[in-house]
């Protein structure tokens, strides 16, 4: 018996395996190029299925890896598509041999629900063409612009619930979830235009019209499932009678539409809605058949009204919602594209002398025209559109080569997505540019690439009025966002703070500047110099107001007289990662604790004892370039400073904070090494983050993202608490960062008088602060410092000369901590670094109680608020002529013994001021110190073929880096000049 039921599972397992399989030769008999399928799925991912990966992701992968074929097979589930990438073959499918490729698959699997059967995307052949020419009529620009004051009214309640949160939140901004809020409006405007009711979704948000509509839009996993098997056996689940709409809700939609028209003819009623365009329809075939028209007309009876409507229902209520936040979603992320779509609209709205919007109006608007073609060109409505071959077809070339066989039933599909994400046809295609969509840019544009929809006499019937409907609430959401960009930009006004006027979104940031296109800096130092008569002045970064401090009696109250008003630095509370527990991101008592937990860990003493970790990478980085120069046999070699000093502070950081040795120059991709890289490189994708946690933290955090990498912080973690665990059970000490953290963590856990308590996830922080701090702080400063040392060969020899006397009083004895920090023209050379080039360009702080400021004559200069922001501009300072003369020039002599006191006292800060200065700047310097000695001993800096010569303007964005790098030249010094 066992025996019998064996082989049967197993005849029934091939049998199944067997059926999975058949289709999937369909490709490989034609000769066309496709993916290896697996059973039942075919080429879709499992994750796309259930919804983990995007669809649309999927499909441009699927195009990237085949798009040189000009048609290639998908196998979706069981069924092979066949996929256009060739513009003649889309040419020809859509339009030239039409008769070929009339009907589209069905767009809901034939479940025995006939009602979508009828519906205009599900007829075929003889039946559409009858129905397009019944319905055609319905959707001139005439009726449509009937029906825009319907549109408009929805848009309108839309704008004025927006208001009214605002009001009820009393702030100037609200953050909002937009597939929510536009599937409201969606669903307002079809109830409103289509079946001829007014609801309004935001006041009554459980109305039956929403409630219905969302729950027939929401695919359940059972839904899902119920695709999947129409999609694997279609016979069975149709002989099953397996539905995949609740029959109750589709009879809601038939009472809804038969009882407004039976009251509308009853009554004599004509509202220019969907309704009564389809009843027209329906009295023109009357009136047509009665006359014996020759244009032939579909039958159109009352289900076939029905169907129409719950087409329109379908197709609007998601495409619409979805389009729109696509559009609005781009408009954030492109404020100069924002920007000037405003500017577009106050022009019309001058135009309009305070009547309200009309449809003629909205058609003229020409950059609003061009803003929505590129966001249905980046997110189609549909990602792709499907063809059925009707008949066998053999289709040529003008050179009479075959392109393909098409067979009668074969499914033929156009990757809208792909084909308007494809470089070749769209450069930049990830970038938003309206301007490709200009009248003379059009040209440019490839015919059959841009489809947003669909293609030939089987295109959307309703485009206009979608179109019309993204226009309307385009143009009151853009009013909308306009003004919440410039709701906080009368602060300086208000306040009587000078400041320049401010763009939309951006405020006084350039849009250069933001992407890196222009120097961050010099724009800092230039602002700086404009305002050089106010001890004040106001900037506006993005939309928060900025107030920069130039007088240094109002510095030295923020700083240090006044510190208890200013304990903090600015940030979002609406969002925590782990570094939110780090020294530099605590805040007021906490930050305090913190402060007096690790002051004992920075001392000198502490710092001598690390010293030797850190001499030994010195070293190691010395005798690298050593190995380069003997390879080059003595003739220099250039290096980009940039990716050394970084691999240097790398391997720092590994030693002297996690107890690790890496050589990062011999194995150039270690782990650690590249975990780095990939943290402190700003990426487009990175600073998009970075303002898109700035603009709406709250939505940022309900997505579920994160500025920080989880495996990165997993990665640390492990590697810290591995560490500890092991010194622990072999009692080991090692004079490094976690050394001292875990003395820290274990003196104050065990003190009694304590309250605070130092957790792993504490010290975890300040090790990851001290990696990011040190990994990308230190390398900068060591280039600008390896560069000015080039550059100025002057200044190289009198530190080369002091050297050599420290290496004649060492007497062959390894360089120590105590020589190393008693070098004064080492210490003059590193301090003007920092003053030219300062690791932060600013600092800022965050009042906590409101406050005035006063000068040194007590006199009011400004009265600060709770929860201001306030910027000490320190590169404006150490460039202000008043303080440094000819700050541009290279002088260390700054910082000789009988200047310093010619430096006024808050003019130079390049790790801070007060109690909240950099705590790590022993360190730091100890750092740049050891391997600029060892560097000068060994070799002579000069410029090279590629050194920047304008470092300055050289600078782009934010990051301290010039674009074309830092490049130098390294050769041996003489050997009788090195004794």
């Amino acid at each position: 018996m066992v025996l019998i039921i064996v082989t049967f599972l197993l005849v029934l397992l091939v049998l199944l395996y067997k059926y999975a399989m058949d289709p999937y030769r369909t490709f490989e008999e034609r000769g066309v190029a496709y993916s290896k399928p697996k059973p039942f799925l075919g080429n879709l991912n499992v994750r796309v299925l259930l919804g983990r990966k995007s669809f649309l992701k999927n499909i441009i992968e699927q195009n990237i890896a085949l798009r040189h074929h000009k048609i290639y097979g998908f196998y979706n589930l069981r069924e092979p598509f066949f996929i256009l990438h060739d513009a003649e073959l889309i040419k020809r499918v859509g339009i030239q041999d039409f008769e070929h490729f009339i009907n589209h698959r069905p767009m809901i699997p034939e479940t025995g629900e006939t009602i979508f059967s009828k519906s205009l995307n599900g007829l075929k052949d003889d039946k559409w063409r009858e129905m397009r020419n019944t319905l055609t009529p319905s959707f001139t620009g005439s009726k449509l612009k009937a029906m825009f004051e319907l549109i408009n009214e929805c848009s309108i309640e839309g704008v004025r619930y927006i208001e009214a949160e605002l009001l009820k939140a009393n702030k100037r901004e609200i953050d909002l979830e937009m597939k929510d809020y536009f599937g409201r409006f969606a669903n307002d405007v079809i109830a409103s235009a289509s079946f001829g009711i007014k609801v309004n979704s935001f006041v009554d948000k459980n109305n039956q019209f929403y409630t219905l509509a969302n729950s027939v839009m929401h695919f359940s996993f059972l839904s899902i499932i119920k695709v999947i098997l129409y999609g694997i056996m279609p016979r069975v689940m149709k002989a099953l009678r397996v539905k995949l709409f609740n029959g109750k809700k589709i009879d809601y939609f038939c009472s809804l539409v038969f009882d407004t028209m039976k009251y509308r003819k009853e009554h004599n009623i004509i509202r220019p809605d969907m309704i009564h365009l389809l009843m027209e329809a329906k009295r023109q075939y009357q009136q047509n058949e009665t006359l014996n028209s020759s244009t032939k007309h579909a039958e159109f009876n009352d289900e076939d009204l029905l169907a129409q409507c719950l087409l329109i229902f379908l197709v609007g209520f998601e495409v619409m919602s979805a389009s729109l936040c696509f559009l609005t979603y781009e408009l954030c992320r492109n404020p100069d594209v924002q920007a000037k779509l405003y500017e577009e609209i106050s022009a019309v709205e001058q135009e309009l002398q305070g009547k309200p919007l009309s449809y003629n109006m909205l058609s003229k608007m020409k950059y609003m025209d061009l803003v929505i073609c590129e966001a249905l060109r980046m997110w189609p409505p549909a990602f792709s559109l499907d063809r059925m071959c009707g008949k066998d077809i053999d289709m040529y070339d003008e050179n009479r080569e075959l392109l393909a066989k098409f067979r009668k039933g074969d499914i033929i599909q156009i990757p809208i997505i792909a084909l308007q994400r494809d470089p070749h046809n769209f450069p930049e295609p990830e970038v938003f540019k309206p301007e490709r969509f200009l009248d003379e840019n059009r040209a440019n544009i490839k015919p059959f690439t841009y489809l947003p929809f669909g293609v030939g006499p089987r295109s959307c019937i309703d485009k206009s009025k979608m179109f019309l409907i993204i226009c309307t609430l385009g143009i009151v959401l853009c009013a909308l966002l306009y003004k919440w960009s410039v709701a906080k930009y009368q602060t300086f006004e208000q306040r009587g703070i000078p400041h320049e006027k401010p763009t939309p979104l951006l405020g006084n940031m350039r849009f250069k500047e933001l992407f890196g296109l222009s120097p961050h800096l010099v724009r800092q130092i230039e602002q700086y110099q404009q305002f050089k008569d106010s001890k004040v002045y106001g900037a506006y970064f993005l939309r928060d107001p900025i107030f920069v401090l130039r007088d240094l009696e109002l510095i030295k109250s923020v700083g240090v007289k006044q510190f208890d008003h200013f304990v903090n630095h600015s940030g979002s509370e609406q969002f925590q990662t782990l570094l939110s527990k780090s020294l530099v991101q605590l805040k007021d008592r906490e930050w305090r604790d913190m402060r007096n937990i690790l002051t004992p860990t920075f001392t000198g003493i502490k710092m001598r004892a690390m010293y030797d970790l850190i001499n030994a990478c010195s070293e190691v980085g010395v005798a690298y370039i050593e190995d380069q120069l003997k390879s080059a046999n003595g003739n220099g070699i250039e290096l980009e400073m940039k990716d050394y000093f970084t691999r240097f502070t790398n391997d720092v950081i590994a030693s002297a904070a996690f107890g690790i040795k890496v050589n990062s120059f011999e194995e150039q991709k270690n782990k650690f090494f590249q975990l780095g890289q990939s943290v402190t490189t700003i990426t487009a994708a990175t600073m998009l983050k970075a303002l898109l946690f700035t603009f709406m933290p709250k939505l940022m955090k309900s997505l579920g993202l994160s500025i920080l990498d989880e495996k990165m912080i997993n990665y640390f973690r492990s590697l810290v608490f591995d560490a500890i665990k092991f010194r622990e059970k072999n009692s080991i000490i090692r004079p490094d960062m976690i050394h001292l953290l875990m003395e820290a963590q274990r003196k104050v856990n065990e003190s009694e008088e304590s309250n605070k308590k130092f957790t792993d996830d504490d010290l975890l922080a300040q090790c990851l602060l001290f990696f990011f701090a040190g990994f990308e702080t230190v390398s900068t400063c060591l280039c600008f410092v390896t560069y000015e040392l080039c550059m100025n060969p002057t200044v190289q020899q009198q530190l080369y000369e002091e050297i050599l006397d420290v290496e004649q009083q060492l007497q062959g004895k390894p360089l120590d901590y105590d020589s190393l920090m008693h070098m004064k023209y080492m210490d003059m050379v590193v301090s003007e670094a920092l003053r030219k080039w300062p690791p932060a360009p600013q600092t800022d702080r965050a009042c906590n109680a409101d406050i005035d400021l006063r000068d040194e004559n007590n006199e009011i200069v400004v009265s600060l608020k709770k929860g201001d922001r306030i910027f000490i501009p320190i590169v404006g300072l150490h460039y202000d002529p008043e303080y440094f003369p000819e700050p541009k020039e290279f002088r260390p002599e700054r910082f000789a013994e009988q200047n310093k006191e010619d430096i006024k006292p808050f003019t130079y800060m390049p790790f801070g001021v007060g109690p909240r200065s950099c705590i790590g700047n022993r360190m730091a310097l100890m750092e740049v110190k050891s391997i600029i000695y060892h560097q000068l001993l060994k070799f002579e800096l000069l410029p090279c073929k590629k050194t920047t010569l304008d470092m300055m303007n050289n600078i782009m964005g934010f990051q301290m880096a010039p674009k074309d790098k830092f490049w130098l030249k390294y050769v041996a010094r003489k050997n009788e000049t090195a004794n």
